[in-house]
This record gives structure tokens, C-alpha cells and sequence, in this order.
């Protein structure tokens, strides 16, 4: 039977680090180092914070730099992991009754890749993002859904990754 591998908040703070060399990047990378390799990575991030519940379905999402300022390095960025549609089909199952658009146009966010690509520097583990929705409460958010009893069997061989500094509203939002 698969192992059920944790769920993970990172606080990624500025997008800076993710050029950077220091504790954050080196306590990422150890936890790749660390944990059981992954099938596929399902992560929540609050930089794709919209109006309904969506989970992307690209089998080659594309590295999305949401953020401004910062050296050209930043935006030269590149985090090629695959998508994984059959996870994303299997995420918006296990969330119904919750309605989850599949999202063919979002990609990874820099909530995502920034960390990941310390984590799991060579890409090669699939990654499905999850949107929050601005509109539901915290009870019917996916973050809460995803850690549900009836989501367990999403997290067999696939962790949960949370990465965010939440926006305010965000922040609202989940509190509720």
C-alpha cells in the first residue's frame, strides 16, 4: 500500500529566495533530501487566489513570475515539472461535492515553483496546482477539503504543499 506522505505549509516569503542560498532555501532542500520521493505533488497556493476552485490539468505547465522587481535572473526562471492530468481528474473527484474547474491556462506560480525548485531541484516530479476560492468560506475551502477524512486517499503517494505569504484578503478568507 502507498505511504500517506504529509502535508507541508511553506512560508516562501520573498520571491528572492528563490536565487537565494540561506536557512529557508537549505531547510527546503533538505526536505526533499529527507521525505519519501513523491509520484506527483498537489500544491495550494495563494498567488492563484480567484473566484472559484480550480486545479490544473497541463501536462506541461508553464512557470508563471507573478511578482515584480527584482534582477532578470528572477524572471529567467524556469521550473518545468510536468503536470499531471489523471491527478488533477483524481483531486476533482475526491473534492466533490465542491465544484473544481479543470484549468488548462494557470501554470505554477512563483507560490510554487520557488520552493519546489529547492525541493525538488530536477523538476521531474508532476505538479498539479489548487486555486482558493475568494468566495467560500474557510469550512468549504480546497485547503480544508484537501485535509479532510474524505481526501485521505488523495494523499496516498502524493503530499499536499501550501505556500504563501497571504494577502490580506486571503488571509480574511481562511479565517472565516
Amino acid at each position: 500500500m502507498a505511504e500517506i506522505l504529509p502535508a507541508i505549509f511553506f512560508g516562501h516569503g520573498n520571491p528572492m529566495n528563490a536565487v537565494l542560498d540561506n536557512g529557508y532555501t537549505k531547510a527546503w532542500s533538505r526536505i526533499g533530501r529527507t521525505t519519501p520521493k513523491p509520484k506527483a505533488i498537489l500544491s495550494i497556493s495563494a498567488h492563484w487566489f480567484v473566484s472559484e476552485t480550480g486545479v490544473t490539468i497541463a501536462t506541461s505547465p508553464r512557470t508563471i513570475h507573478d511578482f515584480w522587481g527584482g534582477p532578470r535572473e528572477l524572471f529567467q526562471l524556469q521550473y518545468p515539472a510536468p503536470g499531471d492530468p489523471k491527478l488533477a481528474r483524481r483531486v476533482q473527484q475526491l473534492l466533490a461535492p465542491l465544484e473544481v474547474t479543470l484549468d488548462n491556462s494557470w501554470g505554477l506560480d512563483h507560490g510554487t515553483w520557488s520552493v519546489l525548485r529547492h525541493v525538488y531541484p530536477d523538476a521531474d516530479i508532476p505538479v498539479v496546482q489548487l486555486s482558493i476560492d475568494e468566495n467560500k468560506p474557510s469550512p468549504q475551502s480546497p485547503c480544508v477539503c484537501v485535509g479532510s477524512a474524505h481526501a485521505r486517499p488523495l494523499r496516498l503517494g502524493y503530499p499536499c504543499c501550501m505556500s504563501s505569504r497571504l494577502s490580506s484578503k486571503a488571509k480574511s478568507s481562511l479565517s472565516q
